[in-house]
């Protein structure tokens, strides 16, 4: 697979996904019902295709999403942006192409001077293979979802 491309595709009404559910290889609930809503502005979605134009991957950030948690132990920039969702198409996981990877090396391109972080969905191993910072909870609980960063110098964090 060749380099992805990427671009903002906004909410543009009201309970509608701005992604094709009906793309084979991409879980539709994640796409169709996380739209199930009014519009939010500081919610983000990107689709990410190949040298084709297909889509190979989507993810959903999130901006204005700084916190503070002290069972985490951490303060996060008010401009900090989540990595809510990424998926890559299902017939690009096996073998490996390293598509999720090239696709948080554009989220990090998109947002070049903001800190970002994702709470992983059970793929702490990929979370941890792009250079993120794991954030171990500060009360020691490792059940909930684990937190990853990577900080900007500019966002003085």
């Amino acid at each position: 697979m060749q380099m992805l491309a990427s671009r903002f595709v906004p909410q543009e009404q009201d309970y509608i996904s701005p992604f094709d559910t009906r793309v084979p290889g991409f879980r539709s609930g994640w796409w169709g019902d996380y739209f199930q809503n009014t519009i939010d502005p500081d919610h983000r979605p990107y689709p990410f295709t190949d040298h084709t134009g297909a889509e190979a991957a989507r993810a959903l950030l999130r901006e204005h999403a700084g916190f503070t948690n002290r069972k985490i132990g951490i303060s996060l920039p008010p401009r900090a942006v989540a990595v809510d969702f990424i998926e890559v198409r299902e017939d690009l996981y096996h073998p490996r192409q390293g598509v999720g990877t090239r696709v948080v090396r554009l989220i990090e391109a998109i947002y070049p001077d903001v800190t970002l972080f994702a709470f992983s969905e059970g793929v702490d191993r990929f979370w941890g293979s792009t250079g993120w910072e794991f954030i171990p909870r500060a009360d020691g609980d490792d059940r909930p979802r684990p937190l990853f960063v990577l900080r900007r110098e500019e966002d003085g964090a």
